[in-house]
């Protein structure tokens, strides 16, 4: 809810469903946060998530960097599908669908990770890459497993931790950093 207020007065004029415009707000911080820490030649966005901020995420980012590649993956194949459908329709550009989050990242100068995350895996909203060339993939893991791996963060030049789900930004950043994945100079 978004309550807007007479500047005068300070009575309350409207409140309104702030839905769209949390989406949109969040997508443009994402957004920012990549023009500022991304190569400004990154072509290729590996998209984890497919509800919330993540069409903003996409959109935005698409408009900054002009992607030669968008990958997209969620955990449910209905969700990745109809999350794809939209971004052909709306970018006018091919998007291409993967069935697991390492194909969406591996190679991927722009990393958004914009799922639930419930295990105390990081979420970042942003994981810049150093390279297209020597961009490296997480670590494969034999489970299916939510957030970005541990091992990816480490071949990150830089990574942006964000709140999602019950993860607290602080948790996610004070966890890799006691354990040295992720180095508090790369925050």
């Amino acid at each position: 809810m978004l309550t807007l207020f007479d500047a005068h007065t300070g009575v309350p004029t409207a409140v309104i469903d702030a839905t769209d415009i949390t989406a949109m707000r969040t997508g443009a911080v994402t957004a920012i946060g990549a023009q500022h820490l991304a190569r400004p030649d990154a072509k290729i966005l590996g998209h984890i998530g497919a509800r919330g901020t993540s069409y903003w995420n996409v959109r935005l980012l698409d408009r900054l960097f002009d992607f030669d590649e968008i990958r997209v993956h969620s955990r449910r194949p209905e969700s990745r599908e109809a999350f794809a459908a939209t971004l052909r329709r709306d970018l006018g550009k091919g998007i291409v669908v993967t069935g697991d989050w390492e194909s969406a990242v591996r190679g991927a100068n722009i990393v958004v990770e914009a799922s639930r995350c419930r295990n105390r895996r990081p979420c970042c909203a942003t994981l810049t890459q150093g390279s297209p060339s020597s961009a490296a993939p997480p670590h494969p893991t034999p489970r299916p497993r939510r957030g970005v791996a541990a091992r990816g963060l480490a071949q990150a030049a830089k990574a942006v931790p964000s709140a999602s789900g019950e993860t607290h930004p602080s948790r996610c950043r004070d966890e890799h950093v006691k354990t040295a994945v992720l180095p508090d100079t790369r925050l």
